[in-house]
């Protein structure tokens, strides 16, 4: 009937716009994205792979990609990215960010709410406590955490990464994450509020 060859053209169209769309996003090169840090306080050691170290003072802007984050006893950091994701590192708290990349963007596509541009965020999560927030993330944006014994994603929300002597949990406090094992298919969604806890092998 009519209506149902209406809807069909109307999908045809949708699928190609999609497509379109992702065409440019690739067409288009990606550059480093930035963070301020909006609070800090004790012993904060920040490097670059070649193990410079970056000054770590309130309001510093710094480029992640390739930095490596390090809290000592009693500290803490907390950093707002050009993406919208803001991310807060506990006390003696390893993290280094492997990737940051965003499409270039203005500022005043930088005052709305979603996430102005489109990004690629990928950090390596060794021990202590990580906080993270992205609420207002592009839907093609992505951020990936590889951690001990596996790796986490997360599209759209918030969630509370920790990992001791004998256990590693996982707490999404808005959103849903999804946790991949390592070496296998085997996947986990972890829905707000819910947490997944990961035993550590004995040795």
């Amino acid at each position: 009937c009519y209506f149902l060859r209406l809807l069909s053209h109307g999908l045809c169209l949708f699928v190609l716009l999609l497509l379109l769309s992702k065409t440019i996003l690739n067409a288009q090169i990606m550059i480093s994205g930035s963070a301020i840090i909006t609070s800090c306080n004790g012993d904060i050691k920040i490097s670059n792979n070649d193990g410079d170290s970056i000054k770590s003072k309130l309001h510093t802007v710094l480029l992640p990609n390739g930095l490596n984050f390090k809290t000592g006893t009693k500290s803490k950091l907390f950093m707002t990215l050009s993406n919208g994701v803001a991310l807060g590192i506990d006390s003696e708290t390893n993290v280094q960010c492997t990737e940051y990349m965003q499409l270039p963007f203005n500022m005043e596509e930088q005052s709305r709410r979603i996430e102005a541009s489109v990004s690629r965020l990928h950090l390596t999560y060794e021990t202590g406590l990580l906080a993270i927030a992205g609420n207002y993330l592009s839907p093609l944006s992505v951020i990936k955490i590889d951690l001990p014994d596996g790796e986490l994603r997360l599209y759209k929300g918030s969630c509370l990464i920790e990992k001791n002597d004998s256990e590693l949990r996982i707490t999404a406090t808005e959103g849903t994450l999804t946790y991949y094992y390592a070496g296998s298919n085997d996947r986990e969604y972890i829905t707000a509020p819910e947490s997944l806890r990961i035993v550590a092998a004995r040795k």
